[in-house]
């Protein structure tokens, strides 16, 4: 009887001690685009947080993966990675093998009413419109309906006047002039900025695809309070908290594998830079043709 007792007493010691070892996974998805929004790279950052020593199995269609956390070679085998990982944080990158994201963006520009490539704009002068269009990808609605678009473009103050953009949240930041945009979960949107330009450049749109949190509480006591005395004030209240619990509370699924049970997922996107001109090459000039008393003057001087 007391083995019985030692043997569930060593059971219940294993289970309880199971059932207090946690992993959790997020996700950070990072791509490049062109100035025009083509997709040129697109990588997930998975990072894991375990309470103990435990092996794991994660899935991805990978190219390849590269472990960011020590010297250990990592692979991918049929579209799986197999982990041990330590007590705390483990960190591998893994470069995916087709470049697709929730979201379609289209960026193009004009510049005094003709249509420009941006490559043709580094250096330019004139009336500059750039056009910014997002759309949700079709067939990647789990991502796009549960995450927050920040779009932030930031131009030159010295280099461009007379910026206008009627959507946007401005603001200074020293000489340079930003603009901000948000796109809620799952909406299409349309940006258009236009400036007076001298010797163009910009530097690389950011964008940060973000899990919204918001007050829902605050909205919907402001809806009602808009409303108060209204028999709209319980309709719009309950219209505001629905609307923002819905986005809010979308499940979080995994945008390397569905298969991965995660935490967060995150998307961080970047558009290469339209730089600086380069300055015209100056011609060499031909070297005089040597005699061996001019040589013999370089070596010795004078």
């Amino acid at each position: 009887m007391k083995r019985m007792l030692v043997l569930l007493a060593a059971l219940l010691f294993v289970f309880s001690a199971a059932a207090l070892a946690e992993t959790y996974k997020d996700e950070v998805v990072y791509a490049l685009l062109t100035p025009s929004g083509e997709v040129t790279g697109v990588y997930v950052v998975n990072a894991f947080e375990a309470t103990e020593a435990v092996d794991v199995t994660d899935y991805g269609d990978y190219a390849q993966v590269v472990n960011l956390s020590g010297t250990e070679a990592l692979s991918i085998q049929e579209g799986a990675v197999a982990l041990s990982l330590p007590e705390g944080r483990t960190f591998y990158q893994g470069d995916m093998a087709e470049n697709k994201l929730p979201w379609d963006i289209a960026i193009t520009y004009t510049l005094d009413g003709q249509e420009a490539q941006p490559a043709e704009l580094s250096g330019a002068t004139g009336h500059l419109v750039l056009t910014l269009a997002v759309t949700p990808a079709a067939g990647m609605e789990a991502h796009s309906n549960g995450a927050t678009l920040q779009i932030t473009l930031m131009l030159d103050g010295e280099k461009c006047l007379n910026i206008v953009s009627e959507k946007a949240t401005t603001a200074w930041a020293g000489k340079n002039r930003t603009l901000a945009y948000v796109i809620l979960p799952g909406a299409s949107a349309t940006y258009q900025i236009s400036a007076d330009v001298t010797d163009f450049s910009m530097a690389g749109i950011q964008m940060a695809g973000v899990r919204m949190a918001m007050d829902a509480e605050m909205y919907e006591e402001l809806t009602r309070a808009r409303f108060e005395g209204s028999p709209l004030a319980d309709i719009a209240g309950n219209a505001i908290n629905s609307f923002l619990g819905d986005m809010q509370n979308a499940p979080v699924v995994s945008f390397a594998d569905a298969r991965n049970p995660v935490r967060s997922v995150q998307f961080v996107l970047l558009t290469q830079e339209i730089p600086e001109k380069a300055p015209e090459a100056t011609e060499k000039e031909t070297p005089a043709a040597q005699t061996p008393w001019t040589r013999l003057i370089a070596l010795f001087g004078e």
